[in-house]
């Protein structure tokens, strides 16, 4: 179980936003396996949940980047703008960039994804064109294989081979002193 965070030596502070806890759930093995955060942002996030977030990507001293899943519906499409926007307000100074990464009109197509009309209690579906679609639309291995591609992307590979070397050399040295006792 002994790991290296893979990220310390990274010209990047890497998050991953999912719109809701069920989206969540889709790709928490992917995020879990690269060590990267996953963030619940249940819809349009509150003001708390933002600054806390924003206390940590001050922390890093380094620039951010927030991957965003989230459904493609009236509201939906507004909320990783409206992430990026209280962040940078809330972290001045930072760099921040908040990508959506799915769901996107091109997926919609490449996937064949199922779509239903946006909601009309929405108010935001008069200036919405195209149907809505969910982020629970997709099949969850197409959805994880999306965001494991874009954190891979983000690695500096051989930074990463480096720190897996380490690892690998400190996991036998554990295991060596474990088997003595």
């Amino acid at each position: 179980l002994y790991r290296r965070d893979i990220w310390r030596d990274q010209d990047i502070y890497l998050e991953v936003w999912a719109e809701s806890d069920s989206a969540a759930g889709l790709i928490y093995s992917v995020t879990q396996h690269f060590d990267v955060p996953l963030m619940a942002a249940r819809g349009f996030s509150s003001l708390t949940f933002l600054s806390s977030a924003a206390d940590v990507i001050r922390s890093q001293n380094r620039p951010a980047k927030i991957l965003y899943v989230g459904d493609y519906d009236p509201s939906g499409v507004y909320i990783d703008q409206d992430i990026e926007a209280k962040l940078l307000s809330m972290a001045p100074g930072c760099e921040i960039d908040v990508e959506r990464i799915a769901v996107t009109p091109e997926q919609i197509d490449t996937h064949d994804l199922p779509s239903t009309p946006p909601k009309k209690s929405d108010a935001r579906s008069a200036s919405f064109e195209g149907q809505a679609v969910e982020v629970e639309a997709f099949e969850p291995s197409d959805l994880r294989d999306i965001v494991m591609v874009q954190i891979a992307g983000h690695l500096d590979q051989d930074r990463l081979a480096a720190i897996q070397a380490v690892e690998e050399r400190e996991r036998e040295t554990l295991a060596s002193m474990i088997s003595t006792l």
